[in-house]
């Protein structure tokens, strides 16, 4: 955890103390991908822009607020605070996570289910077939220290690739 926010409009150091902070970021890190994505999304709030000022077209569609959890109410802090409370050094995963939600509910695909490693290597074999093309050869048990590797099967030493 990093430190607290020194300076905001919002005094968010008086509101949380550094134990509820510390508790906050073990308990944030502890959930797995899909439920730490849950939990950003009931933390963190997204607003369409009300009012856009001035003459120049921003990119800017939607602003964020931050809220973070002390006993059984949600406390409203700035993003520094909330991103120090949770260890972060840079809004990468706020951006990510507000990307993902924005892509969720374009495609209506559910946005807190983890992918990753769930396709198989494209250079991985059927390990039955190897085990069978091995054992036609009948691999035998070793004569000497059977009783330290009892699973252990050798091929005859005349069995070569030439013949």
């Amino acid at each position: 955890m990093l430190g607290a926010c020194s300076s905001c409009r919002l005094r968010c150091s008086d509101k949380l103390d550094e134990q509820t902070c510390a508790a906050i970021n073990q308990k944030f890190w502890e959930y797995e991908f899909s439920e730490r994505r849950l939990w950003l999304d009931s933390h963190i709030n997204i607003y369409t822009v009300k009012r856009h000022r001035g003459k120049s077209v921003t990119k800017r569609k939607h602003s964020l607020t931050y809220t973070l959890p002390k006993s059984t109410e949600k406390i409203a802090v700035c993003k520094k605070m909330f991103m120090k409370t949770l260890g972060m050094r840079t809004d990468g995963m706020i951006t990510e996570f507000v990307n993902a939600k924005e892509r969720s509910n374009k495609d209506a695909m559910p946005m807190n289910v983890d992918q990753r490693g769930k396709t198989s290597p494209p250079n991985k074999a059927n390990e039955e077939a190897i085990r069978s093309h091995i054992n036609s050869y009948h691999p035998q048990l070793s004569h000497y220290n059977l009783m330290h590797s009892p699973n252990r099967r050798y091929l005859e030493s005349s069995l070569s690739i030439v013949g």
